[in-house]
């Protein structure tokens, strides 16, 4: 049984599932058999005409100097039949062998699956692209890049995104460091501008209002695509997790229903315009958080633990006196701007500041490990830990503010890190 600690497991991609269908050959026919999906060609050598067709296959490998393996007994003799023999390969031409391959899988007859304009009907193995519109981009190298985004190379057009609205709701136009949206494979959730967050059901276009703010939501964020934990925070400096549910209600109806899992409101800090919320990569326990300068790290289990506490009546924890379940991780000279942790080293975390400083920590250490001014300086508004699945001992950091993009490739986070900087 998995850890309550970490989310179930679910892929990143939908693999579609295709029935196999069973050879109505032995296994020692099914090569011989197959008959490939096309027409087959007219013999352009007549002084050699195509062996009779109840010929024994002892005598192909005389005809056509088979070898002895059995794949290649099906591509020459079905040379033989359509083209003659082939050539003597030249020596200079034969390729070095090749290591042993592994079993290949048992070949399907796919020939039923033309229809008359000989088309695939039946399932096919390639994803299709239904949609016109192809994605094309553009690959840029080198430390320093300038790309404009006005200018469009032949080739490359506009692209353009299909929309669907979901719903229209009045805002006030301000600058949101933050995330405004929500999103896993069951809800979409957005802040309004009361501080309250409305929920909807993908599938079922079901949707409810949580009050959980007095202001502004500035940041919230889902666990997992199939956990339902849903993290947020605001203006007012309060930091609430939802665990979302459904069912029905008195009059048996379906309703969207919030269990508060922790409400707290961090004081003491002064004025807060962008706290952050960050959650741990296995952990669904842990939340980091970051509010005015201070970076945080809240576990739930341990918040209130025998108290009762609500959005509408929060914990109060000032910065000066943590309550239990809030523990110090470190401090910036500005307001932390971002948070991410890295993947493959869940004991790494990253803040940005509005002090031009990112600042990576370690578990249990109020000094941060690396301390880099990425931008000269000037405020950092985005750091994120990215992924590289085929090399996880590299770790790649990605920077931003305004129109310049840094990105730090290193081995390690104590060596020095390489960057590459983008300007658009």
């Amino acid at each position: 049984m998995p850890s309550p600690s970490y989310p179930p497991s679910t892929g990143t991609h939908h693999f579609p599932h295709y029935p196999n269908f069973p050879f109505p050959f032995p296994p020692q026919q099914q090569q011989q058999q197959f008959q490939p999906p096309y027409p087959l060609q007219q013999n352009p050598n007549p002084n050699n005409p195509p062996p009779p067709a109840n010929m024994h296959p002892s005598t192909f490998p005389l005809l056509s100097h088979t070898p002895s393996h059995p794949k290649s007994t099906t591509s020459r003799s079905f040379w033989c039949r359509n083209h003659g023999p082939p050539p003597p390969p030249s020596k200079s031409r034969i390729p070095p062998p090749l290591p042993p391959a592994p079993p290949a899988a048992p070949v399907q007859d796919f020939s039923g699956a033309l229809n008359d304009n000989n088309n695939f009907s039946g399932p096919i193995r390639m994803p299709s692209t239904t949609s016109s519109k192809i994605p094309k981009g553009r690959r840029v190298g080198g430390e320093n890049v300038v790309y404009d985004v006005d200018v469009r190379l032949q080739g490359e057009a506009q692209p353009q995104l299909e929309v669907t609205p979901i719903t229209k709701y009045s805002s006030d136009p301000q600058l949101c460091l933050g995330r405004q949206i929500a999103v896993n494979k069951s809800y979409i959730c957005y802040g309004l501008k009361q501080g309250n967050i409305r929920i909807l059901n993908i599938n079922t276009a079901l949707r409810s209002l949580f009050r959980t703010h007095s202001q502004r939501v500035t940041d919230m964020a889902f666990f997992a695509e199939d956990v339902h934990l849903l993290a947020s925070a605001g203006i007012d400096g309060r930091i609430n997790v939802w665990k979302i549910s459904e069912g029905p209600d008195a009059e048996d109806k379906p309703q969207i229903t919030g269990q508060t899992i922790i409400a707290v409101q961090i004081v003491g800090e002064g004025e807060i315009k962008n706290p952050r919320v960050c959650w741990h990569c296995y952990k669904q326990e842990i939340l980091v958080v970051g509010v005015g300068k201070q970076v945080l790290r809240i576990d739930t289990n341990k918040v209130g633990k025998g108290e009762v506490c609500s959005s509408e009546a929060p914990l109060q924890c000032t910065v000066d006196k943590l309550i239990d379940g809030v523990q110090f991780v470190g401090k910036h000279d500005g307001e932390v701007t971002d948070l991410s942790m890295c993947q493959w080293m869940t004991t790494r975390l990253v803040s940005a500041s509005m002090d031009g400083t990112i600042k990576i920590w370690e578990d249990h250490k109020t000094s941060p490990l690396v301390v880099l001014r990425p931008h000269d300086g000037q405020p950092v508004y985005s750091a994120t830990f990215l992924t590289a699945t085929d090399r996880p001992d590299h770790i790649i950091l990605v920077t931003a503010v305004l129109t310049e993009i840094l990105i730090f490739i290193c081995h390690s986070l104590e060596s020095q890190c390489g960057s590459h900087v983008l300007k658009t």
